[in-house]
């Protein structure tokens, strides 16, 4: 199940910058590196917007220096309010750059299911 939502993850074709994250145990989704170090500096401001328009303030934050591997500082909250789940993935769509606005597109496991 997790892997059809990660492949549906995959699958997701967009012409603006973007990259895939798998909601993690800790309420984590970690922002790619290579995306990070492309179009984002650490602790900018960064709003999250669903699919129903609906905005998260948020901000991201060094996790690794030696990979300059980032995450997002209040996920939990975006992920709570999102109804998330351990094992779901999200694509993030970088729609703007000032302010940065990344458009989450969610693949639930649970919509996998067979």
């Amino acid at each position: 199940m997790a892997q059809n939502a990660r492949m549906a993850a995959e699958a997701y074709r967009t012409a603006n910058p973007h990259f895939i994250s798998k909601v993690t145990r800790g309420n984590n989704a970690f922002i790619d590196s290579t995306f990070a170090s492309r179009h984002l500096n650490e602790n900018v401001s960064i709003l999250l917007r669903n699919s129903d328009g609906q905005e998260w303030e948020d901000s991201a934050e060094m996790f690794r220096k030696d990979s300059h591997q980032m995450k997002f500082k209040k996920f939990h909250i975006f992920k709570n309010d999102n109804y998330l789940c351990q094992e779901d993935y999200c694509a993030f769509e970088l729609i703007q750059i000032n302010p940065v606005v990344l458009n989450v597109i969610m693949f639930r496991v649970n919509d996998y299911e067979n």
